[in-house]
């Protein structure tokens, strides 16, 4: 399943027929209780789960945030970072990616392929 984790009831109507769960974990603040309910059943259910979060280089403290809440919920899942716009300073991408490796070891760097191709 892909989705954007903000209907944790409606997973529960599912979750017996899905294997695995690609998650957008959204950096609007709003959102984050929804994100949690959706991940913990995601676990609970003993459910392959990772999560994605798209991101721009000035929100490196909510990415913080994010990252420090899913930790707590789950310091086993993988998340993917994936920057908004592509970029060709690597040496900043590479400072946030150390940065929020602190927070959640079990980080990737994902860029949005699509974008970096002119894709949209």
């Amino acid at each position: 399943m892909e989705t954007n984790g903000t209907l944790p009831e409606a997973l529960m109507e599912v979750i017996e027929y899905i294997d695995f769960i690609s998650m957008d974990w959204k950096l609007d603040i709003r959102l984050w209780k929804l994100h949690e309910a959706f991940l913990q059943i995601a676990i609970a259910k003993q459910k392959n789960i990772y999560l994605k979060i798209v991101y721009q280089l000035e929100e490196k403290q909510l990415l913080k945030k994010a990252l420090k809440q899913i930790h707590r919920i789950s310091p086993e899942v993988l998340v993917f970072l994936q920057p908004a716009e592509p970029q060709t300073d690597y040496q900043k991408l590479l400072d946030c990616f150390f940065q929020m490796i602190q927070y959640h070891p079990n980080i990737r760097f994902l860029p949005q392929i699509h974008k970096w191709l002119g894709v949209r």
